[in-house]
């Protein structure tokens, strides 16, 4: 048994009877705990010689498992290493206003589409201006709808290259070690977004939370 399979033997039962935990976490908990024990049955193995005959107990196979989840993070993150290039890389946040969250509850294809397409257009307009990096970098992003409490909290996490292609071809580094200032960027993108959910209720491509009118 490992470490952390002892550690939720010896203290999940004692946490859980003074903390209201939702059942996902009690799931997580029991497949953590039972992970390539006899609870989940097993396989042998054995040579066809006769000379060496092992029991393999099976996988839990979920994600918070450290046993399970854990190697195929590191293969996740190993493939996503092979895309990088080799510059720095700048860690930006875009959020949605919370103002906007009923509307994203109604529509979330549509505003999903619109914050992708407004972080796509911010970044690119930004330092694509030869008075910053005069070039468009490369952006790896990805969308988060709750925050860590699982509240409502759509934001998308980038990653973005120190550096960029120009329109002639060329690699253009950032000359400094910041990426943008964070007021420019927030009223630009703030901006885009008020702007794109307008122009999608003009359309009639939005629907109208209940806790919302008209007027």
């Amino acid at each position: 048994m490992g470490i952390f399979q002892r550690i939720f033997e010896t203290a999940f039962l004692a946490f859980a009877q003074t903390h209201k935990l939702p059942k996902h976490v009690h799931t997580a908990a029991q497949a953590v705990k039972t992970c390539r024990t006899a609870a989940l049955g097993g396989h042998v193995r054995r040579c066809p010689a006769g000379h060496v005959t092992a029991v393999w107990y099976n996988s839990c196979g979920h994600r918070a498992c450290p046993q399970c989840g854990l190697r195929r993070l590191g293969q996740w993150l190993d493939a996503w290493q092979q895309l990088l290039l080799p510059t720095g890389h700048f860690h930006v946040v875009f959020t949605l206003p919370s103002e906007l969250h009923e509307v994203w509850r109604w529509n979330r294809k549509a505003m999903a589409t619109l914050l992708f397409r407004c972080v796509k257009e911010t970044l690119f307009t930004l330092l694509d201006d030869p008075k910053r990096l005069g070039a468009r970098p490369g952006v790896l992003a990805t969308l988060h709808t709750w925050s860590r409490t699982l509240a409502l909290h759509p934001h998308v996490h980038c990653l973005v290259t120190g550096g960029g292609r120009t329109r002639d071809g060329q690699w253009q580094a950032l000359a400094t070690d910041n990426l943008l200032p964070v007021a420019v960027v927030r009223k630009l993108f703030q901006g885009k977004v008020l702007g794109g959910v307008e122009r999608l209720w003009q359309s009639g491509q939005l629907v109208l939370p209940p806790s919302l009118t008209e007027d």
